[in-house]
């Protein structure tokens, strides 16, 4: 955002900041840090408002393709994980052997608890005890539990607040709500790609979290850490999905490529590949059907 009409400086400057914060993480020794950066497109040039939409699910997929541990999280830039959550995960070898086998031979992912901070003069928690005190009067709450409740509410919070570890890498199993799409943890040789025809705002994690319930995937709760960022306003894809006045045109399209990518999800079983750039293009791109289907919305 900073570098549009800024020009060149505005870009070196932008270049000169990711360069100095790309240092700093990466002289912690804590990982190998990768950013990619991409330039929105100008709505008044763009070919098709589809082009101008967050490529949200390509995105994910860069970032899969980029790391290296077994184990990964996808998550969102905003939110900032709890104090110590690498070293619950690895720090004993016995437990971690066991997530990584639940993982890949018994096809699990696990919940992550993920929180908004809406009092802006508090500081973002950090522990499992400072979410605690700020859930009573609502100062902390169920990420999008505003917007789309459905998405990470079905995660026992009272089970949460008192879970302490593993269970045999296990955890407590959670709900098969379709509506269901928290982050998870998961084997990164495991998991499918993520659809890039959903961009924007909307169905992009339903559709995977779909997808991975197709192939026998269960959903179990990660215990005691969390992810939680600052409450924001929501973006303008979404206030157009979701709002009190959606754009009932936007809406629709992304409806109807949510329900074709379901059916052939249903068809297809563990034989569907979500399409992305690096894939054969087997359908046409969003709000198109595919060759010789009938016209979409």
């Amino acid at each position: 955002q900073e570098t549009m009409g800024g020009g060149e400086a505005a870009w070196n400057r932008t270049v000169e900041m990711l360069s100095d914060f790309h240092k700093r993480v990466e002289d912690k020794g804590e990982c190998l840090l990768t950013i990619s950066v991409l330039e929105a497109v100008d709505p008044a040039s763009a070919k098709e408002e589809f082009d101008t939409l967050y490529p949200i699910n390509s995105l994910r997929n860069v970032a899969v393709r980029n790391a290296h541990s077994p184990l990964i999280m996808v998550v969102d830039a905003d939110f900032a994980p709890s104090e110590g959550f690498h070293e619950f995960l690895t720090s004993d070898p016995v437990i971690y052997a066991s997530l990584l086998h639940h993982a890949s031979a018994s096809r699990r992912v696990w919940a992550l608890v993920s929180l908004e901070l809406h009092a802006g003069h508090l500081p973002i928690p950090s522990t499992r005890a400072e979410v605690a005190a700020l859930l009573p009067n609502r100062s902390v709450v169920v990420a999008e539990a505003y917007l789309n409740p459905a998405a990470h509410e079905p995660v026992d919070i009272d089970h949460w607040l008192r879970a302490d570890g593993f269970a045999d890498g296990g955890g407590a199993p959670l709900t098969e709500d379709a509506a269901f799409e928290p982050f998870v943890l998961g084997a990164r040789e495991a998991l499918p790609d993520y659809d890039e025809r959903f961009r924007g705002y909307g169905f992009d994690k339903t559709a995977h979290a779909r997808h991975l319930r197709s192939l026998g995937f269960s959903y179990w709760l990660l215990p005691r850490h969390f992810a939680v960022a600052r409450y924001h306003h929501p973006t303008p894809t979404a206030v157009r999905m979701f709002g009190e006045d959606p754009d009932m045109l936007l809406r629709t399209r992304m409806e109807w490529l949510f329900d074709q990518v379901s059916s052939d999800i249903d068809a297809e079983g563990g034989g569907y590949q979500p399409l992305t750039a690096a894939s054969t293009s087997r359908r046409g791109a969003a709000g198109a059907p595919p060759s010789g289907g009938e016209p979409g919305p």
